[in-house]
């Protein structure tokens, strides 16, 4: 039986609340592009920690009113470029695929969406919607990307070593496919977030002086 919703996703139960998510349920072996989806349907869910064997309840798991955001990556350029303060070379996970997400986007969107739900009534509008960067990228094809675009802004070069998962062990399994599949956002609100280059390269201009 589904356990009740409680915190966030009770309160979209009773009022037209938007819950944004970085806990889609993935498992670390999923291969294809996981769809949105209405509720968990048992599959293990991939949080924050990483894999863990029991997927949270989510607004979606009864909210007619309430709208809940799926995310995923929500990468930091700030973070790689402190990892290589005093180096030139850094090892970075190569067998790990997802859809690198800038928050700036990410806001922009809810706010879109707030704005329809608060003007339409239309169930249509609710429900669970992956929102991710458009393309896909493997982590250190991401960090690539940023060291070359602070290459081309005066930093020193640094190189990227490309390691696997099995190099780079957590204590959270890590899902080696962590696509999200957007289609539903676009058909329902029409929105589409940019190619994660294009907001990569808005993104470095912001924190690399």
């Amino acid at each position: 039986m589904r356990k009740p919703p409680t915190g966030s996703a009770r309160l979209c139960c009773s009022y037209r609340l938007i819950t944004c998510s970085t806990a889609p349920s993935i498992a670390p072996t999923a291969r294809a592009i996981r769809p949105s989806r209405e509720a968990p349907t048992g599959a293990p869910n991939c949080s924050a920690r990483g894999w863990s064997p029991s997927a949270a309840p989510t607004a979606s798991s009864c909210a007619p009113l309430g709208s809940s955001a799926r995310t995923a990556r929500i990468s930091s350029a700030r973070a790689f470029r402190q990892r290589d303060a005093r180096r030139g070379l850094i090892s970075v996970v190569a067998d790990q695929r997802g859809n690198p997400t800038s928050a700036l986007d990410l806001a922009a969107a809810l706010l879109a969406i707030a704005a329809r739900v608060r003007e339409e009534a239309s169930p249509a509008l609710r429900g669970v919607f992956h929102m991710t960067g458009s393309s896909e990228a493997r982590w250190a094809d991401f960090a690539e990307a940023i060291f070359i675009d602070a290459e081309a802004r005066g930093r020193r070069p640094t190189r990227v070593k490309r390691i696997t998962t099995a190099d780079y062990p957590t204590p959270a399994r890590r899902p080696a496919n962590s696509r999200l599949d957007n289609e539903k956002l676009r058909r329902i609100y029409g929105l589409k977030l940019p190619d994660w280059r294009k907001s990569l390269a808005a993104c470095c201009a912001r924190l690399i002086p």
